[in-house]
């Protein structure tokens, strides 16, 4: 019976209970407390509670309890995140102080309780990076929370690949905490699928990019076949939401708005302005997700020379779908038109990405890379070895070198 309750997958099991049992009460108490928030549809006015991260978050702390998998980061961290979530949900907290109060929790976690990551040689830097690295996920998965199902449908992904790792690794303190949001995420996306009769609200979705983004430094940390995991592997696990939000930062600078405002600069909403319909713009990201994460999770297992090679190709295809979703910011006025009246960070951009077509430039490195990569893997029989990897980095910079100035010889970056 003590082996039962210790166990990782009844953890998994008692947060999907959890979560399908509060559920309904939460509904009542964002119903009886007002804190609602208009559906995703644009067709309707009506209204549903914002509070189904209050039961997420007591499900996942429940089971971890019940199985004695409760750690301080997330019993006073995420415990913390979700008054500040529950406030904003609430009271609609300005930008400034809803950071404030995130950067203040991530930056406790990071120097007092979170073990220290080495991503470099210095210890301030790191605790640094990890600071940065929680901001970026706490306020990018709270971004991608804009249709029903999309998040937590992205959250299940995302636990399940670190969990994989644990498991491999033999890990419970990192496959405990990640099934168990998994879990809690199941039982919630039974209400929030659409049409949803429940959301997270912001005191769900900033608690849990928080553990997401501390259960994938733990996941990367984990790897032994490369340093360049523990950078690798909680981007790619975490690729979505991250993708997102810089989609989203870049294309509100570059028409001159604050990145705070609320628009429809989102890749959700850019499908959907597309004519793709709800269930199929939700089904999609998914698989993007669940791609990312198979691809996490191969880095993570794979050997060095492997991940190395397949780096070029994940950063070619993630910056073709960021490039074209920021492009989708000026189907209605095209950039030479935005050029004209734009100044300062928006026109900087549109010279770099337009004009000089930088952007366009940049993103070819990732394809020179890959398709040097692939060929010589292709003529080695995929049989790469550290020596051959090191002799293919040597050869690198020089194709890049030749390659360029082909390019500009073929007039590829010739304006428009």
């Amino acid at each position: 019976m003590l082996d039962l309750l210790t166990n990782e997958w009844t953890t998994a099991a008692i947060a999907f209970l959890a979560a399908i049992i509060t559920m309904p009460v939460a509904t009542r108490f964002g119903r009886w407390m007002g804190i609602t928030a208009k559906v995703a549809s644009p067709l309707s006015d009506a209204r549903v509670p914002a509070t189904g991260g209050i039961s997420i978050i007591a499900s996942i702390v429940v089971a971890l309890v019940v199985t004695s998998h409760l750690a301080g980061w997330i019993a006073i961290g995420a415990g913390a995140m979700l008054v500040v979530g529950l406030v904003d949900d609430a009271l609609a907290l300005s930008p400034g102080q809803k950071f404030s109060g995130q950067l203040a929790i991530i930056a406790w976690a990071a120097i007092f309780v979170l073990p220290r990551y080495a991503f470099t040689s210095w210890q301030l830097l790191d605790v640094g990076i990890t600071i940065f690295w929680l901001v970026a996920t706490t306020n990018a998965f709270n971004l991608v929370d804009g249709l029903d199902g999309l998040a937590a449908g992205i959250g299940i992904t995302v636990a399940a690949a670190i969990a994989t790792i644990g498991i491999v690794r033999g890990v419970p303190a990192v496959t405990a905490p990640s099934l168990a949001v998994a879990g809690a995420f199941g039982g919630f996306l039974i209400f929030n699928l659409p049409p949803a009769s429940i959301i997270m609200g912001d005191a769900g979705a900033l608690p849990l990019g928080y553990m997401l983004g501390v259960l994938a430094l733990q996941g990367g940390a984990l790897a032994t076949n490369s340093r360049l995991t523990l950078w690798v592997f909680p981007v790619l696990v975490m690729l979505v939401p991250l993708l997102d939000a810089g989609i989203v930062t870049v294309a509100r600078l570059a028409m001159g708005k604050a990145i705070s405002r609320h628009g429809l600069e989102h890749v959700h909403d850019r499908l959907r302005s597309l004519g793709v319909t709800e269930w199929r713009t939700v089904a999609s990201i998914w698989t993007v997700a669940t791609v990312a994460a198979g691809c996490a999770i191969a880095a993570n297992l794979l050997p060095h020379p492997d991940v190395v090679t397949a780096l070029p190709f994940i950063a070619l295809a993630a910056a073709v779908i960021a490039l074209f979703m920021i492009d989708l910011t000026f189907d209605a006025r095209p950039p030479s038109v935005a050029y004209g009246y734009l100044q300062g960070v928006a026109r900087y951009i549109l010279s770099l990405g337009y004009k000089r077509r930088i952007a366009e430039a940049a993103m070819d490195t990732a394809l020179i890379s890959a398709a040097y990569f692939g060929a010589c893997a292709l003529r080695l029989d995929f049989k790469l070895t550290p020596e051959v990897l090191a002799s293919m980095i040597r050869g690198l910079p020089w194709v890049i070198l030749l390659t360029y100035p082909a390019f500009l010889l073929a007039g590829v970056y010739r304006g428009i």
